[in-house]
């Protein structure tokens, strides 16, 4: 279950929200009885892991070619700018 709380409450009280929130609790915070938004706790979904991207890229770029360009020919033009 959210708890509802108002927007004054929150800029009065964030760190304890916070800690809160770190623990898993949720929030939906109103401003005149309005939900304007929600504070929730972070899910890390692993996208940050470094290995994990890599293999992704890996994963993407499988099957695509550069058709007549050459990788080489155009870093060197790179260079030249």
């Amino acid at each position: 279950m959210m708890n509802t709380i108002g927007s004054y409450e929150v800029k009065t009280h964030l760190a304890e929200i916070l800690k809160k929130v770190v623990q898993g609790k949720e929030f939906l915070i109103t401003k005149h009885g309005m939900p304007i938004a929600k504070i929730i706790p972070y899910k890390n979904d692993n996208k940050e892991n470094p290995q994990m991207v890599i293999e992704e890229i890996k994963k993407f770029r499988e099957g695509k070619k550069l058709g007549h360009l050459n990788i080489k020919n155009l870093i060197e033009e790179g260079r030249r700018f």
